[in-house]
């Protein structure tokens, strides 16, 4: 007796601009940032500012694509307070004509675990994280020109991108 089993496919979305507090993507998705915030500027993932604590899980393999030709594109964009964002081989990919932020961490004690073999692009800043947040990432790489590859504020704050990570820039 011959079988033939037939696995189910995964068939990744194209998704726009992410904005909530609870965001939850599938595996493979693609976000293209179509929508901008409150002063104009193309995002592709979002969660609001204030108290209310998001949580935002972009699962395996997640692609954020945001290319503003006129302003300022943003990644992912965490401000609500207790936030959290997971992921695992994420891609975030920014380009803006006056500036651009791959990941911004400002809400205050967030926490982003970024798994294992994220990359993040940008024409500007890579990664700015404080308020006392957290992120941790192993074989994780940041690749930006003109900006910061990683800037670090404030007390409490904390990075820990684990082995085989690497920061390429080249701006400062």
């Amino acid at each position: 007796m011959n079988a033939i089993i037939f696995s189910p496919l995964l068939i990744a979305a194209d998704l726009g601009s992410q904005n909530g507090t609870n965001i939850t993507i599938s595996d493979g998705d693609r976000i293209t940032g179509d929508t901008a915030d409150p002063s104009g500027n193309l995002y592709g993932v979002m969660t609001p500012a204030g108290n209310t604590p998001g949580n935002i899980n972009l699962g395996n393999d997640v692609t954020v694509n945001v290319n503003d030709a006129s302003g300022y594109a943003k990644g992912i964009i965490i401000q609500g307070k207790n936030s959290s964002l997971t992921a695992n081989r994420l891609t975030v990919d920014v380009v803006g004509q006056t500036s651009a932020i791959g990941i911004n961490l400002i809400g205050d004690y967030t926490h982003a675990d970024l798994g294992t073999g994220s990359t993040i692009k940008s024409n500007d800043d890579g990664i700015i994280i404080g308020h006392s947040s957290t992120l941790t990432a192993t074989q994780f790489t940041i690749e930006n020109s003109n900006g910061t590859g990683l800037t670090i504020n404030d007390y409490g704050t904390s990075v820990d991108l684990g082995s085989g990570s690497k920061i390429k820039t080249d701006g400062s």
